[in-house]
Parts: C-alpha cells; structure tokens; sequence
C-alpha cells in the first residue's frame, strides 16, 4: 500500500436519508486530500446523487431499487450483473480499502468480491440493535450477514460498540469509535444565540415520527411547558400522528407531517430555539450533531448514544429519567436561564466547528482506514 496512494473507495447505496449526505459530505473532504485516491459506489436512485457523484472519479455505481417490488426485480435480475460489474472494478482499480457509509440489503453479496481480490472492508455501524417500529424479520440476521465480510467497523457510540461486542461477539480491537459530525445545512447561520424575548421560544421535533423517539413524552411535556411559558411547538417529520393527534389543531402547534427534503431541512433549524429529543432509546442522533451547527442548544433524554451526544450544561441538558416531568423540567430550565441557555448554544457551535467538523471525522476515519488496510483479513 502507497501512503500517498491510498485508494479508498467510498460506497453508499442509501437513496435518501443522513447516510446519502454522509456520503456526500465525506466524499467532498475526502477529494481534497492530495493523498488519498478517491473512488465511488453510489445508487443511481440517490438524492444527491447528482451532486456526489463526479465523473473523473472511477466509480462504481448501479440501479438499486424504490420499493418492495423493484427490490424483489434488482436482487433477481441484477444482481448477478452487479457482482460481475463489481469484479471487473475490484480487478481494474483495486481499493486498499472500502468505506461502507450504510448497511445496504447487497452488501453481503457485493462485499466479498473486494475482499477476495485484497481490499479491506471497513463498515460504519450506526446501530446495532433494531428500534421499535424500525425492525424486520430477521434484523439481527441481516446484520450479522452485514459484519461478516467486514475487516473491522467504526462505531457511531460507544453504546454501539458495545452490543456489537456483547451481541455479535465482534472483536473489540476491531472495532473503533467516531463521532457523528456536523451537518451544516444551506440558509443556517452559525452563530451563538440567545434567549428570545419578544416573541414565544420555538420549540422542534425533528425527525421521523416513531413511537421510540417518545412522542408520547414529548405531548405531556409539551402541554405542561404550554401552561406556564410562552413556547411554540414544530413537528417535523414523516410517520403517524399516534399520540402527537392530541396536539393536533393547537395555534401554537405546527406539524409538519411529511418527508422533509434535503433543501428544506436548514429553514426548521434555523428558525427553532431550542431542539428536543424526547427518545425512549436511541443509538445516537444524526439531527443533534446538525442542531449544533446551528448553535441549538439540545434537550435529550438519558438514553443510549444521546447520553454521550449532548454535554450536559454545555451544549444541553439531559433529563433525569426517561419521563415528562423530568423531560419538562429540563426545557423549563432553559427558559428560566438565559445565561444557561447561551452557555450550551456557544457550547454547541464550539462543538460543531471543532472535534464535530466534517474535517476532524473523516481525517479520523481515514486514519482508521488506513490501519485497517495495514491489518490481516478478519
């Protein structure tokens, strides 16, 4: 392997979603690295494809699939084509290493093909348990299939890397631990805020609406905050209403039931003052890191990865326990302090232009990559 040479390939077969700006984000930083060489595998059917993919890059990419249909039609007549297109790409270009940004349901059949002809396959874990409402026959399965072809992972939480450990048995020198990073999104401004006066503190909940992701806290909460301050409440997200139905016609209340687009998601952060997340279990937020960049400060729950996201009294608060009463608590506190308030919103930005930088992560990630391409097939 040539350290000034180092041929990555970056694969991603996500449509939409965090993991396909991931990708466009690491693929942006990773082009200005004169040492590393840079090669693609994207999904024709991304979002962002067109903004990512870049013709004088060798690249790998297919036609995946839309829905239950085409993906019955792409597993039966393409992939095959996709393994011998896969071959012809390993053979011709030969990646040290290949980043796998997302889990994808081919992965277990395209992967081998890299390693078997050297490379390494380094797979970013963003859970390692399914969450309630997210799951499917055999998850646990799929994911297993998933780390089978890998040469080690980087986990997005340490509470990631640890059921990989205790659940997959995967080898915990195999396994390193980076931080989601910060997604600054178009129309932003990054600045430290403080507390409004003149008008109602504008509350948001972001995100697609799932019963884990405590909705049913985050209407209790609401309403007992709604009797006291002068707050406003904006929902967005796809899903079903469930319990957030009880909320539904309020003035001060605005939801935002949908699939918000890549081009609106800088409008709903740039006009909140304060970012909740209410979940009842979580592996770590992509949302939280993107507040950050915004200079919101965050109100978490004290579950999972959103324990070690969110500083408390520094870029946030963590509740107490997993309730409303607590939840609301939490919130009430930065109302009632606006000095605490501007405290964590400077703690968030100074987080997401520091150790959260699109920059730090991937440079941290390339280091692993590169280890890891030093290191015996698993």
């Amino acid at each position: 392997m040539d350290p000034e040479n180092f041929k990555l390939l970056l694969w991603c077969w996500g449509r939409r979603g965090a993991s396909v700006r991931i990708a466009h984000e690491f693929a942006s930083a990773w082009k200005k690295n004169p040492s590393v060489r840079l090669m693609l595998s994207l999904s024709h059917q991304s979002e962002l494809f067109a903004k990512t993919a870049d013709p004088t890059l060798p690249s790998f990419h297919v036609d995946t699939f839309t829905g239950a249909m085409s993906a019955l039609y792409a597993a039966v007549r393409r992939l095959p084509s996709m393994r011998r297109e896969a071959e012809r790409f390993a053979w011709h270009c030969r990646p040290d290493v290949v980043v796998v940004v997302m889990r994808h349901v081919f992965g277990p059949a395209i992967l081998p093909v890299f390693r078997a002809l050297g490379a390494r396959v380094l797979l970013i874990v963003h859970d390692a348990t399914p969450h309630p409402g997210e799951s499917y026959p055999f998850w646990r399965h799929h994911l297993g299939l998933d780390l089978a072809p890998t040469d080690g992972v980087i986990a997005l939480s340490d509470h990631v890397r640890e059921r990989l450990t205790v659940d997959y048995r995967y080898p915990p020198n195999r396994i390193w631990l980076a931080s989601h990073h910060s997604m600054q999104f178009a129309g932003v401004p990054a600045h430290e805020r403080q507390l409004p006066k003149d008008r109602p503190v504008r509350l948001l909940f972001f995100g697609r609406l799932l019963p884990y992701k405590g909705l049913d806290i985050l209407v209790e909460a609401y309403t007992r905050l709604a009797a006291r301050y002068q707050v406003s409440l904006t929902v967005a997200g796809s899903g079903d209403l469930g319990a957030l139905a009880a909320l539904a016609g309020r003035p001060d209340v605005r939801l935002e039931r949908r699939w918000i687009q890549e081009d609106e998601i800088g409008r709903f952060l740039a006009e909140a003052d304060i970012l909740l997340v209410p979940y009842r279990e979580a592996s770590q937020s992509g949302v939280v890191p993107s507040a950050y960049a915004a200079g919101l400060p965050v109100v978490a729950t004290p579950v999972g990865g959103l324990k070690e996201q969110v500083r408390h009294e520094n870029t946030g608060l963590i509740a107490s326990s997993v309730d409303a009463a607590a939840f609301a608590a939490c919130v009430a506190r930065l109302l009632d302090e606006p000095d605490l308030y501007h405290q964590c919103s400077k703690g968030a930005l100074a987080l997401a232009t520091g150790p959260l930088n699109i920059d730090n992560v991937t440079n941290h990630i390339l280091t692993v990559a590169r280890y890891v391409a030093t290191l015996p097939p698993r």
